[in-house]
């Protein structure tokens, strides 16, 4: 029994998340939470360090759940203005910043993370002043994710007789019948 015991311990430990900051483990958890009270449930924060916390979560966020699917270049680029980072977690920032998904990443995430945090828990609380989103970068440094028009569906992908009947279904179950 004890062999199996030891097995599942070596187990627990071996599990991907062991360690994230996703699984609320991380490097610098305690230290992570404190500054998340810095962001504000919406639009920009009222601190400096509140607004980096705030662009390192999107980042973070749209790795985990999106594969970094969405753009990102004006967090990335107010994180390097002010944290110092490993050069691979630059590449990381130009690479998929534009929008191209990736996954593989989780070292890199979770080092870019504790960089922050441990870099902005340092820091000074001065107020505010920029809106990441609002953040001016050089997009040629961003590699995108190229539109083909071609991806688009079309008038004839659609059938709206079909998507009524759907709803249709849609409604009658949510009334029970």
């Amino acid at each position: 029994m004890t062999e199996i015991k030891q097995l599942m311990e070596t187990i627990d430990k071996l599990t991907l998340h062991e360690g994230r900051y996703w699984e609320k483990q991380g490097e610098h958890e305690k230290e992570a939470q404190e500054l998340m009270k810095l962001v504000e449930p919406s639009g920009p924060s009222k601190t400096l360090r509140g607004e980096l916390m705030r662009a390192v979560s999107k980042i973070y966020y749209d790795y985990y759940n999106n594969g970094f699917g969405n753009t990102w270049e004006g967090p990335a680029t107010l994180l390097m203005k002010h944290v110092h980072f490993d050069s691979k977690i630059e590449r990381m920032f130009y690479e998929h910043g534009g929008g191209i998904t990736g996954e593989g990443f989780d070292e890199l995430i979770e080092a870019m993370m504790s960089s922050v945090v441990e870099e902005i828990y340092e820091m000074d609380d001065s107020p505010n002043t920029v809106d990441m989103w609002k953040v001016s970068y050089d997009s040629r440094r961003f590699q995108d994710d190229e539109y083909d028009e071609t991806d688009d569906w079309s008038a004839d992908d659609y059938d709206d007789a079909e998507e009524e009947d759907n709803y249709d279904d849609f409604k009658s179950l949510a009334r029970g019948r």
